[in-house]
């Protein structure tokens, strides 16, 4: 699990020159710190592999891309008393967010479950959990009110998932699937 990557969205590289067999990058001493969005990288910094909870990280983002909105700001706020590096690490290791305070303003990471997800990622598989579920029980009722008979579908090309009705041949999307 790469709880920082959970917590803040920031990926860490392995930097080497060294290669596995696999064509992986050997670890090697540093690591370079990314924030990715669409269809931008934000190469944050070239730290060690001490450098989880570094709050520099975040004052980099901050600071330099202030245009790019990478962190939540909870404006107004401000920090009572300050979050020590050690509370950072416990804290994000027990699955807890922490806000961090950069020049006067307080940033809300997007967060992590207590299983060290993202909960973007966990919220998008509780989604799709929830439409395979109504799918399934679709599938199992097998007609509708009117008396067709509908069976789960593929439309051959598109990507698109649904029923189709056996005798007259239409196609119902399910929705929110594609």
């Amino acid at each position: 699990m790469d709880l920082l990557l959970a917590d803040w969205r920031i990926h860490h590289l392995h930097i080497s020159g060294n290669h596995e067999s696999d064509g992986f990058v050997k670890r090697g001493s540093e690591l370079l710190f990314v924030r990715f969005e669409h269809d931008d990288a934000y190469l944050i910094q070239l730290l060690d592999h001490t450098s989880w909870t570094d709050r520099t990280l975040l004052e980099i983002c901050v600071r330099a891309w202030p245009q790019a909105h990478l962190f939540p700001s909870l404006g107004g706020l401000r920090q009572v008393w300050p979050t020590t590096d050690q509370e950072l690490t416990d804290y994000r290791n027990a699955g807890m967010v922490t806000a961090m305070e950069v020049d006067g303003v307080l940033y809300m990471p997007p967060g992590q479950s207590l299983a060290g997800m993202p909960n973007d990622a966990t919220e998008k598989s509780n989604e799709l959990m929830r439409r395979l579920h109504e799918w399934e029980r679709a599938i199992e009722l097998g007609h509708d009110a009117a008396g067709g008979t509908w069976v789960a579908h593929e439309q051959p090309g598109t990507g698109r998932f649904g029923f189709l009705e056996t005798t007259t041949g239409e196609f119902r999307k399910v929705v929110g699937m594609t």
